[in-house]
């Protein structure tokens, strides 16, 4: 008879739920990497520019001496992702211990939280990505606060003078 990947290789009671466990911190560890490297994005935008003189234009095109302002949005993510892990895979344990009939209830615990943390990490992601799509940028010359979605990430803005 062939071993499946589920089934334990060793004799040591609980094997099935150590090997659960395993795969539970490689799946929040994969969701917190994931989200960390897949979490970002940029954009910005100055209303004015240079004339062909090198002169400043402002935003209705016509020349001034003064230097035109820039607004940005930077997204990225938030570092309470593996936080959120490491509180998940205590807290499953701390369940089981508490509350587990048999293995099989507490194999159905740790499974869920995985589940969960892969979501959680999938809906940030999309979250922040529409979140960050939906923020207008502030115009360079009024007040501007972001709402960031946390805590899946944070957007700062930035408004500085137009390099040349």
């Amino acid at each position: 008879m062939t071993n499946t990947a589920m089934e334990p290789t060793t004799l040591l009671p609980g094997a099935e739920i150590l090997m659960r466990l395993r795969r539970l911190i490689i799946v929040g560890i994969l969701s917190a990497i994931g989200s960390w490297f897949l979490i970002g994005g940029s954009k910005g935008g100055c209303p004015g520019g240079i004339d062909a003189d090198g002169g400043y234009l402002d935003a209705a095109g016509q020349p001034t001496l003064d230097q035109p302002m820039c607004s940005s949005l930077t997204l990225r993510p938030n570092g309470l992702m593996p936080v959120l892990v490491a509180i998940a895979v205590i807290w499953v344990i701390g369940r089981i211990i508490r509350t587990a009939a048999d293995e099989t209830d507490a194999i159905r615990m740790i499974d869920r939280t995985a589940a969960v943390l892969a979501i959680v990490a999938a809906a940030g992601i999309i979250i922040s990505y529409v979140w960050f799509a939906l923020t207008p940028l502030p115009d360079p010359g009024t007040s501007y606060s972001v709402f960031s979605p946390f805590p899946f990430a944070t957007i700062d803005v930035d408004i500085s003078p137009m390099t040349l």
